[in-house]
């Protein structure tokens, strides 16, 4: 059970660290950075800083 654990874990930090295009920022950055940078987004249209929200399209 630990290894399956262990091997689910390496997987999805793996797959977090992968650089993928990021076209809001037209930039290549990885996966865990993109969803910090819409969670940013997203707070501050709720805020009333920005004015609309465009989520990330994969």
């Amino acid at each position: 059970m630990e290894d399956g654990r262990r091997r689910l874990i390496e997987a999805h930090e793996k797959q977090m660290a992968t650089p993928v295009p990021y076209p809001r920022k037209k930039e290549t950055t990885a996966l865990r950075r993109i969803i910090e940078e819409q969670a940013r987004h997203l707070a501050n249209v709720v805020l009333g800083e920005a004015g609309s929200y465009q989520g990330y399209e994969a």
